[in-house]
């Protein structure tokens, strides 16, 4: 949904998989279709995010794997996790909710 959102209304350019001509009128049915079919520019998000999630499966000190649920469900906790991740020392809790009131 946020690819579909990010360039605003748009059409999909047929000479250029993955960008988007600015319209006014390209329903969000008519882009899932597109998206299902081409992907984007880099290319499938499935076989994207599928092979990060094997790199988590075989490396899960090296790939800090956060879902968006996750972060918005709890987000001081999420944000404390993702900070464990980078060894970051000085996440207070007062920061963390600086930053989590931000988003």
């Amino acid at each position: 949904v946020s690819a579909y959102h990010h360039p605003g209304s748009s059409t999909p350019n047929k000479e250029d998989r993955g960008t988007c001509e600015r319209t006014a009128a390209f329903p969000f049915s008519a882009y899932c279709k597109w998206y299902m079919e081409r992907g984007m520019a880099w290319g499938s998000w499935f076989d994207h995010n599928k092979g990060w999630w094997e790199e988590y499966r075989q490396n899960p000190k090296q790939v800090l794997w956060v879902t968006y649920e996750e972060l918005h469900a709890d987000t001081i906790k999420t944000l404390r996790k993702i900070a464990n991740f980078l060894e970051i020392k000085e996440a207070n809790d007062e920061l963390l909710q600086i930053i989590a009131n931000k988003s």
